[in-house]
């Protein structure tokens, strides 16, 4: 019996069971496997990285879905999907964020269509839908926090919570909506282990209807454990990318509490959001042996997950 690369369910034969299939194209029977070796991937991703509109530390470049020889195609323009090969500096970030992705929307965070693909050499890479892109050569319009905050990327680390509350309320149509989920994003990436949600890894999309709200979240895994895989101590990490109550480091139960109380959340929609974490993190327990990360990985992560566990209901 196989696991699928995207839900993670069982499957016979194949790597993907036809529902999730159906999810990236109706008229979609199977997904082949990606015609490059992780070594022409990251060539690739040097060649795009002027021409591609998202940027960030990880390599990545955009594709297209041929339905035709069901497969992702190259592209340099109005791609629909972002592939995200291994990071020659950092292990198995794939198997990490889409184990993570797929844990934050069973927590019930949006998230866009993601998972993973094989490729020529036999190893894995990570691809997500574009939440931007709305119809052939159409998107939506996105910016992030620190265009918001108008700090250049060097300056993405040099905020707080607090500061991206206010953009929230600044920006957003219906900021209190919009406070329930940011508080539920900031919960997860805390147990989880994302200590490198910085104010690019945050933004807010305008909708058809013109509404602006939090985008779908993106970049989520768990750095806390690929920090302690090359054996990082607990205190040498930081704990989050933007300040809480202060502090990026040393964080306790009351510091999130403090925080749901300044968002002026009603305490059963707090309340809420804790026991689904707890549940979520049970499922992960569960499930984590299905993941496509090694075994020493799956041990760090659990580590992780236990004490920021901890932590946050003591």
């Amino acid at each position: 019996m196989k696991t699928c690369l995207i839900s993670m369910e069982d499957v016979s034969q194949a790597d993907y069971t036809a529902k999730v299939l159906r999810k990236l194209n109706p008229k979609l029977r199977s997904l082949n496997t990606l015609n490059y070796t992780q070594e022409q991937q990251i060539i690739i991703s040097r060649n795009q990285v002027d021409k591609i509109s998202i940027q960030g530390v990880q390599p990545k470049y955009s594709v297209r879905l041929n339905l035709k020889n069901e497969c992702f195609d190259l592209v340099e323009k109005y791609g629909t999907f972002i592939v995200k090969p291994q990071n020659p500096e950092w292990v198995q970030f794939p198997e990490n964020e889409a184990f993570t992705m797929h844990m934050a929307d069973h927590y019930g965070i949006e998230t866009p269509l993601n998972g993973l693909v094989r490729c020529s050499d036999g190893s894995l890479s990570y691809f997500i839908k574009r939440f931007d892109r709305i119809a052939r050569n159409k998107k939506l319009h996105v910016e992030d926090f620190s265009q918001l905050a108008e700090l250049n990327r060097k300056k993405k680390y040099n905020y707080s919570v607090e500061k991206l509350m206010t953009l929230i309320e600044t920006y957003c149509s219906f900021p209190k909506v919009e406070m329930l989920k940011i508080f539920r994003l900031l919960l997860f990436n805390f147990v989880f282990g994302n200590e490198d949600m910085h104010l690019k890894n945050y933004s807010i999309i305008t909708t058809k209807k013109g509404v602006i709200q939090l985008s779908p979240a993106y970049d989520l895994l768990n750095t806390t454990a690929v920090y302690r895989f090359y054996d990082k101590e607990f205190k040498d990490i930081e704990q989050s990318a933007l300040t809480i109550n202060g502090k990026k480091n040393n964080l306790k139960s009351n510091d999130f509490k403090l925080m749901a109380e300044r968002m002026k959340l009603q305490t059963r929609l707090i309340d809420q959001a804790y026991e689904d974490l707890n549940s979520t993190i049970a499922h992960s327990y569960k499930l984590i042996n299905k993941s496509f990360m090694s075994d020493d990985m799956k041990k760090v992560y659990l580590e992780v997950l236990k004490k920021n566990s901890q932590i946050l209901f003591s």
